[in-house]
C-alpha cells in the first residue's frame, strides 16, 4: 500500500524530487545524496528512506540499502515498496531467509488483487518473482563440493604443527606451521568463550550471560590464516550468532546499517562518550562484518562476502584517515596498517572468487581487483616490517601472505589475458607476466606453505601455454623449486583441504620433468605435455612429451 500521508516539508520534498530525477537518469550516487539531504530536513518520512534504499540498491551497497529500507518499514509498517527493497537488500547479502520474510510482508501489504490498481498489480508480480528467487536459494542444499571431509585418524595442520613447535621456534624463521598453530590457539580461545555463553532469565526477561572477547579472538585467528576456520559442533553457527548479539549489545556496536550510518553516528558518539565507548563499538562492528564476509566466502557466497568486506574496508580507510593523529591506544588496533591490510587481503580473495566463478552483476570488475592487488603490494613496499619488533608469525600473516596473494591473483589475471589474446606477441607478454607473478607469489610465501607448490605449478602452466614457451632447463628449474620444500610442506599440509588438488598438480609437474629426461631432451629444447597438444592455440617448435 502507499505510505502514510504526512505534512510534507517543502524543502525536503524539493530535495526528494531532485533525487527522483537523478535516480531516473541513473545518477544513483547523486540521487543518494539528495535523499540524504531530504532526510536531514525530515527524518520521519518513510519515503525518503525507501528512495535512498533504492539508490543504494542500484549502487549495490546492500548494507546501506537494508538499513534504509528497515527504517522505512519502522516508520510505516504497511509500506510495501520499503519491504520489497528490504527483501532485495537481504538477497544481495545472501540473507535469503530474511529476504523471503521481507518479500512475503511486502506482498501482504498490497491490497487484494480485485482492489488493486494496475501499478499495484505490477508490483505484486515483481514482488512474487523476487520471492521465488529468494525461496529457491533457501531451498538449495549445500553443495558437496563446499563441504570438507577429514578422516578420523588424520591429524589437522595445527595438530601436526603443535608436535613440531619447539623445533620450529628454534629455527626463528617464518613457517606456515607456526602461523596456523597460533591462529588455531586464538580461534580455540574464542570458540571456547563463545560456547560458555548462556541464555537465561535475568530480571524477569531472557538475556545472555557470558564473557566478551570471543569475536576479537576468532576474527584475529581467521585474519592470521583463514584456513583455521572450522565448525566443530552442529549448533556452532547459532552459538556464534548469540555471541555476536551479546557483544554487540554489550558494547553498543552497530547491528544494522552500512558504513554511512556507522560513520555518521561514530562522530556523534565520540563527541558524547569518548574513545572508551567508541573504540570497542567500532571494533566489534568491523570484526562482525569481516566474519560475515569470511563465512559467506567459505560457503561459496562470494558476492555477499565482497559486500561485507568492502563495507568493513570503507570504515577502516575512513577511520584511519579521520583519526590519523590519534594514538593507537585510543582509536584501537583496527585502524593499524596491518589490520587494514589483513582486511583487504580477505576482500581481494572474495573478489577473485567472484571472477573465477564468473558471477554476474558484480559491483566491481577485473580492473578494480587488479588495482587492489597493486595497492596491497605498494602498501607493503612502503611499510616494511619493523626490524626486530614483530614475531615471525606476524611477519608471515600481515606481510608475506597478503603480498603472496596479491602476486598470485595478478598471475591469474595475466593468465586469463594470455588465453584471450589473438596476437602471439601480446599473448607471449601476458603469459610471461603470469609466470613472473606466480613465481613472485611463491617466493613471498613462507617456504613450507602448500601454496608454494600451487604457485610454481601455475608458473609452469603459463610457460606451457605461451607461444614461445620456455626451455627445458628453465622449466626443470621451476620443478626443482617444487621438489626442495616438499618434505617440509607435507609435515603440516599432507591432509589439508586442498591436498587432492595440490597432489595432482605436483604429480603433473613431476611427470612432465621425468618425460623430458626419458626423451633425453637438451636444456635448450622447448617442451609441452602431450595432453596440451590440442589445447594450445599457439604452435611452434615444441616437443610434446
Amino acid at each position: 500500500m502507499p505510505p502514510k500521508a504526512c505534512d510534507p516539508n517543502s524543502n525536503a520534498e524539493r530535495l526528494k524530487a531532485q533525487g527522483n530525477e537523478l535516480h531516473q537518469k541513473r545518477q544513483y550516487r547523486e540521487a543518494y545524496l539528495k535523499y540524504t539531504a531530504a532526510i536531514g530536513e525530515d527524518s520521519t518520512n518513510a519515503i525518503y528512506y525507501a528512495n535512498r534504499a533504492a539508490s543504494a540498491l542500484s549502487l549495490k551497497e546492500y548494507l546501506n540499502a537494508a538499513a534504509d529500507a528497515k527504517k522505512a518499514t519502522e516508520l510505516d509498517p504497511k509500506y510495501a515498496k520499503a519491504w520489497s527493497r528490504l527483501g532485495q537488500a537481504y538477497y544481495g547479502i545472501s540473507a535469503w531467509s530474511r529476504s523471503v520474510d521481507a518479500l512475503e510482508t511486502a506482498l501482504e501489504c498490497l491490497p487484494p488483487q480485485e482492489h488493486s490498481t494496475e501499478a499495484e498489480k505490477q508490483m505484486r508480480i515483481a514482488f512474487a518473482e523476487s520471492l521465488t528467487k529468494s525461496q529457491k536459494e533457501v531451498d538449495t542444499p549445500v553443495s558437496p563440493e563446499r563441504m570438507t571431509y577429514v578422516m578420523k585418524d588424520q591429524k589437522l595442520p595445527w595438530e601436526k604443527a603443535a608436535a613440531l613447535e619447539k623445533e620450529l621456534l628454534g629455527s626463528n624463521k617464518a613457517s606456515s606451521g607456526l602461523v596456523i598453530l597460533e591462529a588455531y590457539r586464538e580461534f580455540k580461545d574464542g570458540v571456547e568463550t563463545m560456547k560458555k555463553l548462556q541464555k537465561k532469565a535475568i530480571n524477569g526477561t531472557m538475556g545472555y550471560e557470558g564473557t566478551t572477547g570471543a569475536l576479537v579472538s576468532i576474527s584475529n585467528a581467521v585474519m592470521r590464516d583463514p584456513r583455521v576456520f572450522h565448525i566443530d559442533c552442529s549448533d556452532w553457527e547459532q552459538k556464534y550468532n548469540d555471541q555476536v548479539l551479546f557483544e554487540v549489545h554489550y558494547y553498543k556496536a552497530w547491528s544494522r546499517g552500512g558504513p554511512q550510518v556507522v560513520k555518521e553516528e561514530a562522530l556523534k558518539r565520540l563527541a558524547q562518550e569518548g574513545w572508551a565507548s567508541l573504540r570497542p563499538a567500532l571494533s566489534i562492528t568491523v570484526r562482525a562484518w569481516l566474519m560475515c564476509g569470511m563465512m559467506y566466502n567459505s560457503f561459496g557466497k562470494h558476492q555477499a562476502a565482497v559486500e561485507y568486506y568492502t563495507r568493513a574496508v570503507e570504515v577502516l580507510d575512513w577511520g584511519q584517515l579521520m583519526w590519523r593523529d590519534v594514538p593507537a591506544i585510543d582509536r584501537g588496533v583496527i585502524f593499524e596498517k596491518t589490520f587494514i591490510r589483513g582486511a583487504k587481503r580477505m576482500q581481494l580473495s572474495a573478489m577473485h572468487n567472484c571472477l573465477v566463478n564468473k558471477m554476474q552483476d558484480l559491483p566491481f570488475d577485473t580492473s578494480d581487483m587488479v588495482k587492489l592487488c597493486h595497492d596491497i603490494i605498494a602498501d607493503i613496499v612502503a611499510n616494511p616490517p619493523p626490524s626486530g619488533q614483530i614475531t615471525a608469525t606476524t611477519l608471515a600473516s600481515f606481510w608475506m601472505y597478503p603480498q603472496s596473494e596479491a602476486f598470485s591473483i595478478l598471475g591469474w589475471h595475466y593468465m586469463q589475458l594470455g588465453h584471450a589474446m589473438v596476437g602471439a606477441e601480446d599473448a607471449q607478454e601476458a603469459f610471461s607476466q603470469s609466470a613472473e607473478h606466480y613465481i613472485k607469489a611463491a617466493e613471498s610465501s613462507p617456504p613450507d606453505d602448500e601454496s608454494v607448490l600451487i604457485f610454481y605449478m601455475a608458473a609452469l602452466e603459463a610457460h606451457w601455454y605461451s607461444p614461445q614457451g620456455k626451455s627445458v632447463k628453465t622449466m626443470q628449474a621451476i620443478i626443482n623449486r617444487m621438489t626442495l620444500p616438499l618434505r617440509d610442506i607435507l609435515r603440516f599440509w599432507e591432509n589439508s583441504v586442498s591436498s587432492k588438488q595440490r597432489d595432482a598438480t605436483v604429480q603433473t609437474a613431476f611427470e612432465f620433468g621425468q618425460r623430458c629426461r626419458d626423451r633425453k631432451l637438451s636444456d635448450g629444447d622447448s617442451a609441452r605435455p602431450k595432453e596440451l597438444e590440442k589445447l594450445c592455440k599457439w604452435g611452434g617448435n615444441f616437443v610434446y612429451v
